[in-house]
């Protein structure tokens, strides 16, 4: 599941694994309204969590934004690693709506 590449670390991709795999593992779902937009993506956003529920040996966190402006969600992936976060400890502080799922350990989610 983790995507590593000797060559990163250049101006747009994050030096630790798990800013990385934020950044590489994602995927955006556009849509015509705001409504369709979160409604795509929630449902987008469960898919991928049932997926990685089932097939997925290392514990994940699974990551939904909304872009009002866009009309667009963004779903991220990527492995809980000790002493790294790719979101900030504050949600509130994002401007646009975000969701946080942790995948793994035995836990089900969203079912």
């Amino acid at each position: 599941m983790s995507y590593k590449d000797e060559n990163r670390g250049g101006e747009w991709l994050p030096s630790d694994d798990t800013g990385y795999e934020a950044n590489v593992n994602h995927f955006h779902v556009d849509a015509s309204t705001v409504d369709k937009a979160v409604l795509l993506g929630i449902a987008s956003f469960r898919a991928l969590v049932h997926l990685l529920e089932t097939s997925s040996d290392q514990p994940c966190k699974v990551i939904l934004s909304i872009d009002s402006e866009f009309k667009s969600a963004a779903i991220r992936f990527h492995v809980k690693r000790s002493g790294e976060d790719w979101l900030a400890p504050d949600l509130d502080g994002y401007d646009e709506p975000v969701m946080v799922v942790d995948v793994g350990s035995n836990r089900t989610l969203l079912s």
